[in-house]
């Protein structure tokens, strides 16, 4: 579909992933103003500078209603509260909120409620980009970051058609490959891919602080938990949330992740070096049919 030049977009929340929306968007010609609120000041002299927004505001309400469309890149529980105050105020049938949070099921039936109780479709439009960088905040934004990734979009049944295609438009001028999935699939999928590594790291940070001295660590830093705790840089507060909105999930994943550390755990206690190398080799295997 040809999408419309937007005169004036809100974000809130100008970090990475809202930050590289907007200048992609800006750069395409698609949004000629967004108007940007952040509780981090610093986050927002820093998108001014780069472009990322060209105005600022610190009234959420104002914001909504003088702008054509709605991005919420902030952690995924805002994302209901920020759409319970700018539902009642926009009634533009062509008027849409998105998110880029990691977790879906609950914002989803959360948000299309509050359409419902209005007796309207969902103008709401979960979405999901799997990008990012190591380092986060407006400074490292980058207007070719969604270039070739996936963007889980997850419909449903009470989802406005119309908005759901300016939608993935929107996303598909950025590069990004669409796949519509619905919430609860990419809620599981996102536990396994995703959700659970993190834990797995924020636990093994833990384990290695309760263990060992820092000095003790500082000398023998190899690779290996490096690379394995490099995502404890995330926001905390992100994962807390992420943690609960999606703990069914979770847990389902650490028991199964529990039962492999058991099987390990045994074959370790034998000693047997034939058996270890089996074990990895055939993990390794399946790793590499990952890509």
């Amino acid at each position: 579909m040809t999408l419309p030049v937007y005169k004036r977009a809100g974000l809130i929340g100008v970090g990475l992933m809202g930050a590289s929306v907007a200048m992609g968007l800006k750069k395409k010609g698609i949004v000629e103003t967004w108007v940007g609120m952040d509780q981090n000041p610093q986050a927002i002299e820093d998108a001014l500078k780069i472009g990322a927004i060209q105005e600022v505001t610190s009234d959420f309400q104002e914001l909504a209603c003088q702008v054509d469309w709605l991005l919420l890149a902030v952690p995924v529980r805002q994302v209901v509260e920020l759409s319970k105050q700018v539902i009642p105020l926009v009634d533009n049938p062509d008027y849409f909120i998105i998110d880029v949070g990691s977790t879906k099921c609950e914002i989803v039936s959360a948000v299309e409620a509050l359409f419902l109780a209005r007796g309207k479709p969902s103008r709401f439009i979960g979405c999901h980009p799997i990008a990012g960088k190591e380092k986060t905040g407006p400074l490292v934004a980058d207007t070719d970051l969604f270039q070739g990734k996936t963007v889980y979009v997850t419909p449903t049944a009470h989802s406005d058609a119309r908005l759901l295609e300016t939608v993935e438009s929107l996303w598909r001028v950025l590069g990004a490959q669409i796949k519509q999935i619905t919430p609860e699939s990419h809620d599981e999928i996102l536990a396994v891919s995703s959700h659970l590594p993190h834990m797995i790291a924020f636990s093994r940070m833990d384990a290695v602080e309760r263990g060992y001295e820092t000095h003790q660590i500082n000398q023998s830093l190899g690779g290996g938990l490096r690379d394995m705790t490099r995502i404890v840089g995330s926001s905390a507060q992100m994962w807390a949330e992420i943690g609960v909105d999606n703990r069914d999930n979770i847990i389902k994943q650490i028991d199964s992740f529990r039962q492999s550390l058991d099987d390990l755990y045994r074959l370790l206690k034998t000693a047997d070096v034939g058996a270890l190398a089996e074990f990895f080799a055939d993990k390794k295997k399946f790793r590499e049919t990952l890509g």
